[in-house]
Formats: C-alpha cells, structure tokens, sequence
C-alpha cells in the first residue's frame, strides 16, 4: 500500500469524526436552544398570567368594596344623590371581562401557539383603557363629593355595622316609640339631605344605638325607614292637592330630590306611578 493512499484515508477518517463531531455540537446546540425558547416561553406565559390575576383580583376587592359601599350609605344617608356608585361597578365589571379576554388570548397564544394576530388585541386594549379612563374622570367630577370619602363619625358607624360577629341587642321599645312620634309630629324627613346622625342628635341618642333600632327593630336600613315616611307624605299630598299643582312640585314637598328615585320608591309601596296614583284619586 502506497504512502498517498494511507494518508487519504486517514484524511477521510478525520474529516468523518470532525463531520460527526461537528453534527453532536449542532444537535447539542440546537437541543439547547429549544430547551431556552420552552423556557422563555414558560417564564413569558406565568409572567403574563400573573400580572392579568393579579389585576383581576383588584378589579373583584374594588367591586366588593363597592358593594359593601352601596350598603353603608343607606345606613347613613335618606339622599343617595351623587352617592351610588353602581355606574362605577357596572364599568369595572366590563372592564374585568376585557381582562379575563386578554388573559384567555395570552393562554392560547402560548399553549396553543394560536397564529393569531396581537395587533387587533392591543388595539381593543388601548381603546379600552382610554375609554375606562375618560369615562371613570368624567364621573368622578360629577361626584367630587363621593370621592372625598365618609366623615370620621360616618366611617366608625359604617364599620360598627359591618361588624357581623358584635352580639345583637335588645330592640329599646322605648326608642322606637319616641322615633315614631318624632316623625309623626317634626316631620324631620321633608329636609331632603336628613342623615341619621342628624337625627340622633334631634333625639339625643347616640348615632349607632338608633341606626341598630331601626335596623333591628323595624328591619329597615336609614334610607328605607325615612324613604317609607316621604312616599305617605307623597300620598297625602297627592289626594288633597289642588288641579294646578304638579307632581314634582308634591315631589319636593314631600322630602325627595331625585325623580327616579321617588318614583321608584312610590311605585315599590303603592304598585303604582304617582300619576296613576293621582288619577285614581
């Protein structure tokens, strides 16, 4: 065998184990960079599915709060103008919907590898945000007065009677009975904005202990209590009231402010509209 034709095979030997070695370290390489784009894919899927969570859990502790709100000022107040906030729960109740939509298309985007298009999602997600922004500013401004909060006094009331596990007391008859005639002969619920701390100064009680009579006592939150008294002036007046006079005016006299909510009110105790309940009469 000639030296030129053991030197070629070597040659050949060598370049197979560099051809093999060359394809493990490709192989190596290209397991590798699978392993890191799973891995990235994973961290980038949890990463998204964490901060959506997250926000979907504030946006549900806001609608409770809300909610739990909505309860504490019927407790306190006999005017809920410019105080519910049921506008504001209706909108983040939408806009938790667009969140729990976004949180299903980052889900298939990453465990389905879903081909479809992110540019429609982020464009329907700015316009959500700009519209959710403008539209929480704009009422915000209509209700400067809600966004300021309750008073100390308003607070420790509104906890006290979040309070489930205090012991209920016993219903003070005598209490109920001087309410009663205070209505009957002050009439204090003809001023619109009567709150019940106002009239537990009027009866020189302590604020809590009157708003426990009444809810406990006559099972009535604030708002319902005074709201019934307004709806039997409304009725009075409405049957001894001359052709000339008008609804809303009867409205007024009566002690509400708000036309829906008096109607609303009305139509709850009577089965009717105060028109239909004025020509009746």
């Amino acid at each position: 065998m000639s030296r030129a034709g053991t030197c070629s095979r070597g040659l050949k030997t060598d370049y197979g184990v560099a051809a093999v070695i060359i394809s493990r370290c490709a192989a190596e390489s290209s397991k590798r960079r699978r392993a890191n784009i799973m891995y990235l894919t994973l961290v980038d899927l949890l990463l998204a599915a964490a901060i959506h969570l997250v926000f979907l859990g504030y946006l549900w502790a806001t609608i409770r709060a809300i909610g739990r709100f909505g309860t504490t000022v019927r407790q306190l107040f006999s005017n809920l103008e410019n105080k519910q906030l049921a506008w504001l729960r209706t909108l983040l109740i939408g806009y938790a919907f667009v969140w729990t939509l976004s949180l299903f298309y980052c889900l298939s985007a990453h465990v389905f590898k879903s081909d479809a298009s992110a540019e429609w999602v982020s464009t329907i997600g700015a316009i959500t945000g700009f519209l959710f922004i403008n539209y929480l500013l704009i009422h915000a401004l209509r209700q400067p007065a809600i966004f300021s909060g309750l008073s100390a006094e308003e607070t420790r009331l509104a906890q006290s009677d979040d309070n489930q596990d205090a012991p209920e007391r016993e219903v003070d008859s005598a209490l109920l009975r001087r309410l009663e005639t205070h209505m009957a002969e002050t009439r204090p619920y003809l001023n619109a904005n009567l709150t019940v701390e106002q009239l537990a100064r009027q009866l020189g009680v302590p604020t809590r202990e009157l708003s426990q009579t009444i809810n406990q006592g006559l099972e009535k939150n604030f708002f319902e209590f005074v709201s019934d008294y307004r709806v039997a002036e409304a009725r009075r007046r409405l049957q001894a009231a001359d052709p000339g006079t008008t609804i809303l005016q009867v409205m007024y006299d009566s002690g509400f402010n708000s036309k829906s909510v008096f109607n609303t009110a009305f139509k709850k105790a009577t089965g009717m509209t105060p028109s239909a309940y004025r020509a009746q009469g």
